[in-house]
């Protein structure tokens, strides 16, 4: 699938749909294929923006936020560049609930063994960690991330992530 400059807003709020990690569905799901979103804006949606399983994500020049997690890719290659996360825990924002609201959430590696990558992008404001590696192969180049309730960038399971010139 493709999506060229698409606002997508108000989503995401079938529960008979949650996907992963923070348990939400997705407003944009794929599985076992290719998604890219050139200039979207992924706004004010209850669930997640994006939720992927054993596919291959590419997102640039977007904007996701006010939604529950900003995405999980599960098995999966994402590769974001260009883009602004803000504000992520829709719902969630006056008081803490700790219901896993990452920016974006990496968890295992793509049977191609690839790496995904976040690249000249920002994570501001989450109610959780900035960026989530759970098992993934992760790259984080020229990246700005602040306001984490948790970690900016919290790592743990296998593999390996990478960090260069970012804050």
């Amino acid at each position: 699938g493709q999506f060229s400059y698409a606002f997508l807003t108000n989503g995401g709020a079938d529960a008979s749909r949650a996907f992963g990690h923070s348990n939400s569905q997705p407003v944009l799901m794929v599985r076992d294929a290719r998604l890219q979103c050139n200039h979207c804006f992924v706004l004010n949606n209850v669930g997640k923006a994006f939720g992927a399983q054993r596919a291959r994500v590419t997102i640039e020049s977007s904007v996701i936020s006010d939604v529950d997690t900003g995405g999980e890719f599960s098995s999966s290659v994402a590769r974001i560049s260009d883009t602004w996360i803000k504000d992520i825990g829709a719902g969630n924002q006056d008081t803490f609930i700790d219901d896993d609201n990452d920016g974006f959430y990496f968890a295992g590696l793509h049977a191609s063994g690839e790496a995904s990558r976040f690249e000249d992008s920002f994570v501001i404001d989450t109610k959780d960690d900035g960026l989530d590696h759970n098992g993934a192969r992760l790259e984080v180049v020229n990246a700005w991330i602040t306001g984490a309730t948790h970690e900016g960038i919290a790592t743990s399971n296998a593999n390996w992530v990478t960090i260069n010139n970012s804050v």
